[in-house]
């Protein structure tokens, strides 16, 4: 409880009470500490216990199955599409404090102790100006209690700035091992979640109509939630991961409303068709409700493993669509919808954890991309190798300036790639990678994923 500190205290050297008053220039009050071998099921369970204790207070941004790591789930930056990420942003965006191993063996802890006001600009959370950090001086004591935090030594060559903006959206593991992080929490909202059916059994109606609801999701949360009635504020309290047939939302919404109101400008409002888009039980949160859809498996009393592991395709990817080109026409977004790749019975699914404050709660201090911070929502465009041709060759050009040859730009996001998949030729942006080449001819004459 970040509120026992009154908002005059000042960061101890240690950085004990920094997390603290981080947390309340943000305008919140709790966070929670993560060890670095927790995954969230055991996070999730750990706010669920708080919020039994003490009344529902907390909500934490998280992913999507219980047995993803905090750690890599955040580092790569860390998408909220089930868990709110629309109202408070992305993974990188929850950390408030570090402690790391670092690759010379010294442990430390690391956080920002001077920020600004940034909310002129647009920004929701406070500018980090200075990151300072401190190291353990008796790195043989086991008990944690004991552990001594002071300043590090002169010669330790290290710029906390730097590593805190290269861990935070520079990938898991890269910097040093993580053996503990600070996360923000956020005030419990009500929670409400609706699926589409198709799974397992689709009907005869709702199969029909799965390409209007995947229309009816572009325009509730990316192209003209006002037509369907809908003001910004109910848009951003929803999103969804990369499955189809989800939407889940925080606070006040109106996802049925705006349904019935899509089918009828489309002349669709037969009652089967209405039904086919339904509100689940009421749970007290998103975790919850995957531990009761999870209560037969052979984890009882978990959050599930869900979506289970599966083969994606090796030169698999996601491609992060920019907002301002879905902004020039709705004719884009049909065309990126028509194009999409979909692994899950050819319906397009686009994850929708982008916009809102994951443009604006940036602390403008860390390493994830600013085409995330840009894009409408991350689509599958990438599978077998007509769709590479079709968009290095077509939608690429169209969606990404690529007038400036020595600046190639950000194209992917970083969840769910396989490990063959690259950019396009050096020599032509226009042109994809071949297939048949070998690991030796793609480093040397195609743009890496991660460039």
């Amino acid at each position: 409880d970040a509120s026992i500190l009154g908002s005059s205290s000042t960061i101890a050297e240690d950085l004990s009470t920094q997390p603290c008053l981080l947390s309340l220039a943000k305008n919140k009050s709790s966070l929670i500490r993560v060890g670095g071998g927790e995954n969230f099921d055991k996070v999730y369970r750990a706010v669920i216990a708080a919020n039994e204790k003490e009344g529902y207070k907390y909500h934490l941004v998280g992913g999507g199955a219980g047995t993803v790591s905090p750690m890599g789930w955040s580092w790569q930056g860390g998408l909220g599409g089930s868990t709110g990420g629309r109202l408070y942003g992305f993974g990188v965006d929850q950390v408030v404090q570090l402690e790391m191993v670092l690759p010379n063996g010294v442990h430390v802890k690391f956080g920002p102790t001077g920020w600004e006001d940034a909310s002129a600009e647009g920004f929701t959370v406070p500018r980090t100006k200075v990151v300072s950090g401190v190291c353990r001086s008796n790195p043989d004591e086991h008990d944690e209690e004991n552990w001594v935090w002071e300043g590090c030594p002169e010669d330790f060559d290290i710029d906390f700035n730097d590593l805190y903006f290269a861990v935070r959206g520079g990938g898991g593991g890269t910097w040093g091992v993580v053996t503990s992080v600070f996360l923000q929490l956020h005030d419990y909202l009500p929670f409400s979640a609706y699926f589409f059916i198709m799974f397992p059994s689709p009907t005869e109606e709702c199969s029909a109509i799965a390409p209007q609801f995947a229309e009816f999701k572009a325009h509730y949360y990316i192209s003209a939630p006002s037509l369907l009635s809908v003001t910004k504020e109910h848009s951003l309290a929803c999103g969804s991961p990369d499955s189809f047939g989800e939407i889940y939302c925080y606070g006040e919404e109106d996802v049925m409303q705006a349904w019935t109101r899509f089918l009828d400008t489309n002349n669709s409002t037969d009652p089967a068709n209405v039904a086919c888009l339904s509100g689940v039980p009421e749970f007290a949160g998103y975790a919850e409700g995957q531990i009761y859809l999870a209560s037969n498996d052979r984890f009882p009393g978990k959050v599930s493993d869900s979506p289970a592991p599966s083969p994606l395709g090796t030169p698999f990817a996601y491609v992060l669509v920019p907002q301002s080109w879905l902004d020039e026409s709705e004719e884009n977004i049909q065309t990126i919808l028509e194009n999409a790749v979909s692994l899950s019975g050819g319906t397009p699914t686009p994850y929708y954890a982008f916009g809102g404050a994951a443009a604006s709660g940036s602390d403008q201090a860390n390493s994830l991309s600013q085409a995330h911070r840009d894009a409408g929502f991350m689509l599958s465009l990438l599978f077998t190798a007509d769709d590479e041709a079709n968009f290095w060759g077509n939608l690429f050009p169209k969606m990404f300036d690529i007038s400036d040859k020595s600046n190639f730009p950000p194209v992917f996001g970083s969840n769910h790639a396989g490990f063959l998949t690259a950019g396009p030729l050096k020599e032509d942006w226009t042109k994809p990678c071949p297939r048949e080449w070998t690991f030796e001819e793609r480093r040397e004459k195609c743009i890496s994923f991660q460039e």
